[in-house]
């Protein structure tokens, strides 16, 4: 009980920091451009944290008692949510341009006089109660289902537009705000659906088993959606910061694949760049390094294929390797380094159709395949044993 509430304050200071932090922006943006989208997303925020604070069990309880009414607050949650589902739809509405978008309002008074009559005729009545999970009676029953309803309804509006626009918008940061905020949406609709189940399921068979699990299912739906909620709201520098932070991460990991291909191939050719730049080098200047690891992989590889094509035959595949008329070049005491040259011949293999790739990302793509294979394979031969090995052959 004391960690429902302690979160529940925290995901409403939290709502209601993104209604404060954005109010002057969107007074601003009205102003200039009178966007009504704009207006509409605030007011859904300004609704959403009026009814988290009116679901926190103490508030609910003083303010009942302020105003002596039982079950007030749980009333007031309930518009205050019915009305932020609206305004969503209603900027949802806007921005794909939509002309029948009358039918959210009219379902909004529809429900929202039902919710006003059962209140007034049993929900005030009865005694009072913070929690309202399962309900006592036929009149707590219909108070809920009708808002779950109107919820999952009326919701899935906000909810498609904003996928269709997540699939449409081309900025990567703005793809990620409306894919955070679609996140939210689909958190929202699963908790309206669950939490349906669970009253159904309490009133009707109060016995059953799976009464505690469809609570904390819709306990977790309820507490995801609020916090991607937030979330979706937060300043745009910080949805441009992610995705370059997520460039600048795969970047690394490349660099990462890509310096197994290289230490690999200096370990059987003299390398041309040697690399003594550190890890933060490195990350203050990613994209140069990605570049200088590819030019010193493409010289590795070519200096391996020359070293290669001047190498006798084999005796453990019994295949002439060197070009005809070429003498070959034999190891010390006249005996092949099998283990050398057989990890040479491999790295060689697994680096062959690089040429193909026409564009650097995908250069980089077919290296970072080959540094995985290889270093899934392993060492055929100790990197101390093996260093420019071949050219002593």
């Amino acid at each position: 009980m004391v960690m429902r509430v302690y979160l529940g304050i925290m995901v409403a200071l939290a709502a209601w920091a993104v209604a404060i932090l954005k109010f002057n922006a969107v007074r601003r943006n009205v102003r200039r451009t009178r966007d009504q989208r704009v207006f509409g997303l605030w007011l859904f925020s300004l609704c959403f944290a009026l009814s988290l604070t009116h679901l926190i069990r103490p508030f609910h309880v003083c303010f009942d008692a302020f105003f002596g009414l039982n079950n007030l607050s749980w009333l007031m949650a309930y518009v205050y949510l019915a009305l932020g589902i609206y305004f969503l739809s209603f900027a949802g509405w806007l921005l794909h341009q939509c002309e029948s978008r009358h039918w959210p309002l009219l379902v909004l008074i529809c429900t929202l006089g039902l919710l006003l009559a059962l209140f007034v005729t049993g929900i005030c009545r009865s005694p009072e109660w913070p929690d309202h999970n399962a309900p006592r009676n036929d009149f707590d029953l219909l108070f809920m289902v009708v808002f779950y309803l109107y919820a999952i309804i009326v919701g899935a509006v906000p909810v498609s537009g904003l996928y269709k626009t997540y699939r449409r918008e081309q900025s990567i940061s703005t793809r990620l705000r409306f894919f955070v905020g679609f996140l939210a949406g689909v958190m929202a609709i699963s908790f309206f659906v669950a939490k349906s189940a669970y009253i159904l399921y309490a009133y009707f068979y109060p016995a059953s088993g799976i009464l505690q699990y469809l609570l904390a299912l819709s306990m977790f739906f309820m507490g995801t959606s609020g916090l991607l909620a937030v979330a979706a709201f937060l300043p745009g520098g910080l949805y441009r910061d992610i995705p370059e932070a997520l460039f600048l991460w795969r970047r690394l990991m490349a660099l990462r694949d890509l310096k197994v291909v290289e230490d690999r191939l200096n370990c059987l050719c003299p390398p041309v760049v040697v690399d003594d730049s550190t890890w933060w080098e490195r990350v203050r200047n990613i994209n140069f390094f990605t570049y200088r690891s590819v030019i010193a992989i493409l010289d590795g590889q070519r200096t391996l294929s020359a070293v290669l094509l001047s190498v006798g035959p084999s005796p453990w595949s019994g295949q002439d390797r060197r070009p005809q008329g070429q003498t070959p070049v034999r190891a010390p005491g006249g005996e092949w380094d099998e283990g050398v040259l057989r990890e040479a011949i491999y790295v060689r293999d697994s680096l062959q159709g690089a040429m193909e790739e026409r564009d650097f990302e995908g250069l980089v793509a077919f290296y970072r395949d080959a540094g995985r294979r290889l270093q899934a394979r392993g060492r055929l031969c100790a990197e101390e044993d093996a260093t420019w090995r071949l050219l002593l052959l």
